[in-house]
């Protein structure tokens, strides 16, 4: 459900994405089906709206501050938990928060 009010805005983004699509092509398309999955099921457990996607980023929405930082810690968690197809020491997921 779209928020109203007071916004709590979540955006993602996997840092280093370019690199890491240059160096493992033929995975990437299985990985970002994947980690989209993962953040999809986190965002929408918390009520989070998603109202852009951007190649591996994700512009969401919360009426509520800490359902965001739910999220984003359940997105960490599960990403952590499940393989993408490269190693997260080469890859960090980004998320930022911004209250308005």
């Amino acid at each position: 459900m779209k928020p109203t009010g007071n916004v709590t805005f979540l955006f993602t983004d996997i840092e280093g994405s370019t690199r890491l699509s240059q160096e493992f092509p033929e995975k990437l398309p299985a990985a970002l089906e994947r980690h989209n999955l993962i953040l999809k099921e986190a965002l929408e457990s918390n009520n989070g709206f998603i109202f852009n996607i951007i190649g591996d980023s994700f512009y969401c929405a919360f009426e509520n501050a800490i359902d965001a930082v739910k999220a984003a810690v359940e997105m960490q968690t599960g990403l952590r938990k499940r393989k993408l197809g490269w190693s997260f020491d080469q890859s960090k997921d980004r998320h930022s928060f911004r209250k308005c």
